[in-house]
């Protein structure tokens, strides 16, 4: 009988249904060594499976189950992905930085589907921007920007913003304005954020008459920007710092 639901377990995995190999597999008293390694696949796929569907606590305690079953170290580290998907979608940022170590490894991630490289590098950099670890998080947005995926438009558009914004936290501005005026001259999504952000830099830098300029056209770019009621605030506080009282109300 238990060899017979071993081959079930067997036939089961290879042919996806990962659903019916676990039920099959949380039924068998013991485990033989085979049956142990097939539990890693098949506790691996199911979580996918449960994570694409919204599950995620079911997901990550097959996750838990693949991890401990450690035979095969590309599912081990794919895992790993999946468990810092999860730790990141329930906002666990601590959660989710080591777990996103382990897949990245030092090198030769593995790829499957949504879980690759691409997608790593940038959720581990957004990860550790949201920790205001900015310096660290900006390898990981150069990195994103190198890989490919199959939401490589998004990541690497994302990626370049926020590896902008990593040199504009750290105050390395001349960085930081060369790579939002790469975006703003591809007009590439978040042109108006990143218009917006070089005339904060403008106005560190002193060079009010260029952020004012650059402010101005915000509004005729992108008239429908979300920035713009604060790029008029902006406005009105620049001409009120350089004592221009009439130019600051609106006419």
């Amino acid at each position: 009988m238990r060899e017979s639901r071993e081959i079930l377990v067997q036939l089961f995995a290879n042919t996806n249904n990962y659903k019916e190999a676990i039920s099959l597999l949380d039924a068998l008293p013991e485990k033989s060594p085979a049956v142990l390694k097939a539990y890693q696949k098949v506790a691996y796929g199911r979580a996918t499976q449960l994570v694409n569907d919204g599950q995620l606590a079911e997901g990550d305690r097959l996750l838990g189950i693949s991890l401990a079953n450690n035979h095969d170290p590309q599912i081990t580290r794919l895992a790993q992905f999946w468990r810092a998907e999860i730790a990141l979608r329930q906002g666990q940022t601590d959660k989710a930085i080591p777990a996103l170590q382990a897949y990245l490894g030092s090198s030769g991630a593995p790829v499957s589907g949504e879980a690759n490289v691409q997608t790593a590098s940038y959720n581990m950099g957004y990860s550790l921007l949201k920790k205001e670890q900015y310096a660290n998080a900006l390898p990981y947005f150069e990195a994103a920007q190198r890989a490919s995926g199959p939401n490589a438009g998004r990541i690497t558009n994302d990626a370049l913003l926020r590896a902008a914004d990593c040199h504009y936290m750290l105050r390395d501005f001349p960085k930081a304005t060369a790579l939002y005026d790469q975006i703003i001259s591809q007009n590439q999504p978040g042109a108006d954020y990143a218009t917006y952000q070089k005339s904060i830099i403008l106005g560190i830098q002193g060079k009010h008459s260029e952020k004012l300029n650059t402010l101005k056209q915000l509004a005729t770019k992108y008239p429908g920007s979300s920035f713009n009621n604060d790029a008029e605030m902006e406005i009105a506080d620049t001409y009120l710092s350089d004592e221009r009282f009439s130019d600051a109300i609106p006419t």
